[in-house]
């Protein structure tokens, strides 16, 4: 083994990296297959990932980032330098997530959100930090139009406890029933049939559709282990790896033929609409983020 392929370093979120994420068992399969070693590090949410190496520069560790999502991959180019498209390797609908032994009358559209029903009762995710809350963010501009996206943030504002830096605070605060919906992912509640033997938990099924969420695994064009960093770019396709982010990231493959769990199978089918054009987003965001900040820190 030479000290390039002992020294693969990936910057991934947070849920990925723990270890009840599917990163450790990954890894654990690549090194084996590739007879190498490979660091993960925990890079915080989705959206800190690349605001992590772009603060590092060219001095960052990373050899290849995990958890850059379609929304944002503009910025590798642009803010990274890094003139290289990240491959997608997983997916799942945006969803909002209620407890159906607490909630029996859950919303059926972003509106419902607005009713005084939930008023104070929803967690939501920061989009400048958050993937999840990005694609919120962008849900809410496909869906109402620029101009009526602000008025229906002002509203849905006291309807929101807390907007949280990250997926995992968000989630954590609704587990705790301090909340009763929040913003997560149609696969969500694959994790609590699996694992916590409950079917309770529930995505509200939104007539108007779900905005999705496309995560994609980039390699630093100027790493030292860069044949390395794209076979385990690769290697996140193949079946072992596929199924490892069905069962532990609980999301939808994005290789065809990878068998779903049990749990997947009782999730029913989301209606997901067309992602924002990645030119008209990066036209915008950070006047839509802007906007955003001066509603809700108000």
């Amino acid at each position: 083994m030479t000290a390039a392929v002992g020294a693969l370093v990936i910057y991934a979120y947070s849920s990925f990296v723990s270890s009840f994420g599917a990163g450790p068992e990954i890894v654990k399969k690549f090194q084996e297959k590739c007879s190498c070693k490979v660091t993960l590090v925990d890079a915080g949410d989705g959206g800190t990932v690349l605001n992590r190496v772009k603060l590092e520069g060219d001095k960052t560790k990373a050899d290849l980032v995990i958890g850059i999502d379609q929304s944002i991959t503009w910025r590798v180019e642009k803010e990274l330098g890094w003139k290289q498209k990240g491959k997608a390797f997983d997916r799942a609908p945006l969803a909002f997530i209620y407890n159906s032994e607490k909630v029996s009358d859950p919303p059926k559209s972003l509106e419902d959100l607005l009713d005084p029903h939930w008023k104070n009762q929803i967690a939501i995710q920061d989009p400048r930090l958050s993937t999840a809350g990005l694609n919120f963010l962008l849900w809410v501009i496909k869906d109402r139009g620029e101009e009526k996206a602000w008025e229906y943030f002002k509203k849905l504002k006291p309807q929101v406890r807390v907007v949280a830096p990250s997926w995992d605070l968000a989630y954590g605060m609704f587990k705790k029933n301090q909340v009763k919906l929040v913003l997560s992912y149609w696969t969500s509640p694959a994790y609590h049939i699996q694992e916590e033997k409950t079917e309770a938990f529930k995505a509200a099924a939104f007539s108007g559709g779900h905005y999705e969420q496309v995560e994609m695994v980039v390699v630093n064009p100027q790493s030292q282990h860069r044949e390395l960093a794209e076979k385990f770019q690769d290697y996140l396709l193949d079946i072992p790896a596929q199924k490892a982010l069905v069962e532990k990231n609980f999301m939808f493959p994005e290789s065809i033929g990878v068998p779903l769990t049990p749990a997947f199978q009782k999730l029913g089918k989301a209606k997901v609409l067309k992602s924002l054009d990645q030119k008209e987003i990066e036209k915008n965001l950070d006047s839509w983020l802007t906007k955003w900040r001066e509603i809700f820190s108000s």
